[in-house]
């Protein structure tokens, strides 16, 4: 059971989504994801984010792509970017994360825990 949720709605603006710390601009930050998806020119799309205080258990049936990686937050704050859309902000912790990007068409989920 997630410690919290929230739900974002992002752009996904030509198959890129970048995820970063969110003092960083997406052109500039060394330490940035960029989530690759077939998807194009979406924008308005619904993503669940949700926090564990451990890894939550991988349940790969629903989804058609599912990535992790690590990523360090320095400034309170984690950003969803993408292209020249503007980020949308998450407030978070200082501290470093691992992080599971789930993703079908139509359905995003991005889950967070300490790692």
């Amino acid at each position: 059971m997630p410690a919290w949720t929230t739900e974002i709605e992002i752009a996904y603006d030509f198959g890129h989504l970048y995820v970063l710390d969110g003092a960083g601009h997406w052109s500039d930050a060394p330490a940035r994801v960029d989530l690759r998806m077939p998807h194009t020119g979406e924008f308005g799309v619904p993503v669940t984010v949700e926090s564990y205080g451990a890894k939550p258990a991988l349940d790969l049936a629903p989804w058609d792509h599912v990535a992790e990686f690590s990523l360090r937050v320095e400034s309170g704050a984690l950003a969803f970017s993408s292209g020249g859309v503007g980020a949308v902000r998450v407030g978070l912790p200082n501290g470093a994360y691992r992080a599971r990007w789930s993703a079908r068409a139509g359905a995003y989920r991005f889950q967070l825990w300490p790692g």
